[in-house]
């Protein structure tokens, strides 16, 4: 009987150790998603101020890029006018 109860124990820890580890792997794939939307509106952010900087030179330039930018948003942090 002791001898199935430790038999258990030690299968109760493996199985924690496991959930543990799957865990750490969800929150660590969890953070690498979050972390890509940041990026792609830092790389936004770069190419607004190239486009800005750029006005006075060539307004069809400007226009491509702003068009660009504004076409790589998502949907749900464009204005309800340009959703449509």
């Amino acid at each position: 009987m002791a001898h199935q109860e430790t038999w258990h124990m030690e299968y109760l820890t493996s199985l924690e150790e496991a959930w543990d580890q799957a865990e750490h792997e969800l929150w660590a794939e969890l953070l690498a998603l979050e972390q890509k939307p940041l990026q792609v509106m830092w790389t936004q952010n770069n190419i607004l101020g190239w486009a800005m900087e750029a006005m006075d030179d060539d307004c069809q330039t400007l226009d491509t890029v702003l068009g660009l930018a504004v076409s790589c948003m998502p949907t749900t942090a464009l204005p309800p006018a340009l959703v449509m």
